[in-house]
């Protein structure tokens, strides 16, 4: 065992050292996506806090959109259409869906989810009903959304939502706050096999309507605190799927064994963002966050802070799933390069003072505290080399860490000065910057916001929002989302650091078919909802008769 996995056998139990012994007959999928000290029994598809994956993997949407094909998958929809005139989406379901209690899925289900979320606003996290004025069931597996306005980013957010089984939410008095303890769903793992505070078990829906899949018996989800602890699995072959940085993998994970460690981390997650919360002067100074951008060595960041796994973000926020709508080249790039002279300069002109290497704005010294997630080492990284930054310039931070619950409630409800997060993603830039600058997306603070957690509000986006909303595919949309990242590099809503690697690994001593960066049918990253199940439903338990070079070819990766 070489150095590195003896420090962390120091750090966590004897036990947790241990190589975990299963057979291939067992069927055992183990996976990681969330680092926690301890499991809640919460299978609420429309709580912020619930488990994994209670979206897509319990309950499914009506279609999926794959990032990476840029195409739609149907799903519980066999089918979507547009009315001529825009103003109305029909989906015709699947016939053949069962709910894992043994009763069939219909537009029923469909139709109460959704008024559900209209007669339980604090359910509506996607703003669904400022987009539809209603939804009629046009035959037992047909449905049609009915809008105020063409609108046609509704699409994804109309066909990612989780559909729940009417049978049993309708007896429910309080959706907002019930647990779901004991879920009902159609996919493919939605019944709780045990539950333990550091370790539950799915099992796999016994009538799963997608029948060419070969699912797994169980799908185990063990508890890791950091990822110090879930790497130290990974390496002892403890865990088949996991969504985690994992430090220096070409020499920590990938010798362990060569023929069945694999990873593939492409820079296609969401742009993950220092978040300046503008409802604290002087953050809601443009001026002040261009100053914080500047200051940042987004380089030595990378380097550091994500170990050289992804790449720096120009000034457009865009990621590059985006790429093909970039404008503003030189622009974007001005905006995030390390000046800290015009650092300096654009303080001076917000009005700033510098005495003793410290800055003082509208009467308040610059001293901010910047909080990420206990356990997530390559965010507590970054967040360190943003406070040595901007305390190079005479900026104070303090990074905060705290666990993961605690922090998603600050970056909610709005109570934080700065802090790394991440970004809505979506099928276009509509979705990206409307999670950024709209003023439907601000939340006052103390109330829960679902994107725009530093409550940035734009006029002019708003209009260039509501213009894309109704502007069919074609050139105008691609003029619109030229002005939408000139005006982002004018106001700055928030600081983009980088895109966020798609982190994922796999081993395929247990499972095979993977997807990797030679067969790249979806994202790797158990994080990407509701793609995950697409590979959920692709991966396969491998059997005696699995040969090494049939794994290789369906699970061979790497970056």
């Amino acid at each position: 065992m070489n150095r590195w996995l003896i420090g962390l056998c120091i750090m966590v139990s004897a036990t947790a050292c241990r190589r975990e012994s299963r057979q291939p007959e067992e069927q055992v999928l183990v996976a990681s996506a969330t680092l926690t000290s301890a499991w809640i029994r919460n299978f609420n598809p429309f709580s912020p806090n619930a488990l994994w994956p209670t979206r897509a993997g319990v309950y499914e949407p009506l279609l999926i959109y794959n990032t990476l094909t840029g195409r739609y998958v149907p799903w519980l929809a066999t089918s979507h259409r547009w009315s001529d005139d825009s103003l109305s989406l029909e989906f015709e379901l699947r016939k053949d869906v069962q709910w894992s209690d043994g009763n069939g899925f219909d537009a029923d289900d469909v139709v109460f989810t959704f008024e559900l979320m209209k007669n339980h606003p604090a359910l509506d996290t996607g703003s669904v009903w400022q987009r539809i004025l209603g939804i009629d069931k046009l035959a037992p597996h047909r449905v049609r959304f009915r809008l105020a306005h063409p609108d046609y980013p509704a699409l994804p957010v109309l066909a990612h939502q989780m559909i729940v089984p009417e049978h049993i939410w309708v007896k429910v008095q309080a959706p907002s706050t019930f647990r779901n303890e004991t879920p009902v769903g159609t996919g493919p793992y939605p019944i709780v096999g045990s539950f333990r505070t550091q370790l539950f078990e799915l099992d796999k829906h016994p009538n799963y309507w997608k029948k060419e899949a070969v699912l797994a018996k169980k799908l185990r989800m063990p508890a890791y605190q950091g990822n110090d602890t879930v790497s130290l699995a990974l390496v002892s072959g403890d865990i088949d799927w996991a969504g985690h940085n994992v430090p220096l993998i070409e020499r920590t994970y990938i010798p362990r064994d060569p023929v069945h460690f694999k990873y593939w981390f492409p820079p296609l997650g969401g742009m993950v963002f220092l978040f300046a919360n503008t409802t604290r002067p002087p953050l809601d100074d443009a001026r002040v966050r261009k100053a914080i951008s500047l200051a940042i060595d987004r380089n030595r960041l990378v380097k550091i802070g994500m170990s050289g796994y992804t790449q720096p973000a120009d000034g457009t926020g865009l990621s590059p799933v985006y790429d093909r709508w970039k404008c503003c080249k030189t622009e974007a790039e001005a905006l995030t390069r390390h000046n800290p002279n015009e650092s300096q300069a654009l303080l001076r002109s917000a009005g700033c003072r510098k005495e003793k290497n410290q800055w003082t704005c509208q009467g308040k010294v610059l001293r901010f505290g910047l909080e990420v997630v206990n356990g997530w080492t390559d965010w507590i990284r970054s967040a360190q080399v943003i406070k040595q930054d901007l305390g190079a310039i005479g900026i104070h931070v303090q990074v905060k860490s705290y666990d993961f619950g605690a922090w998603f409630e600050h970056v909610q409800m709005g109570r934080f000065d700065l802090s790394i997060g991440w970004s809505n993603e979506g099928s276009t830039p509509y979705e990206f910057y409307g999670g950024l600058a709209s003023s439907k997306t601000v939340k006052p603070v103390g109330q829960a916001g679902p994107t725009n957690w530093h409550r940035f509000a734009d006029k002019t986006f708003d209009m260039l929002l509501d213009t894309f909303a109704s502007t069919p595919p074609g050139l105008k949309r691609e003029q619109l989302v030229d002005q939408m990242q000139a005006r982002f590099i004018e106001t700055l809503p928030a600081i983009p650091l980088f895109p966020n690697p798609s982190w994922g690994t796999y081993s395929t001593r247990h499972f095979v078919g993977f997807p990797n960066a030679k067969k790249p049918y979806a994202k790797l990253s158990p994080h990407a909802d509701p793609e995950r199940l697409l590979l959920m439903t692709t991966i396969a338990p491998r059997t005696k008769n699995t040969s090494d070079g049939i794994a290789d070819r369906t699970g061979a990766g790497g970056p």
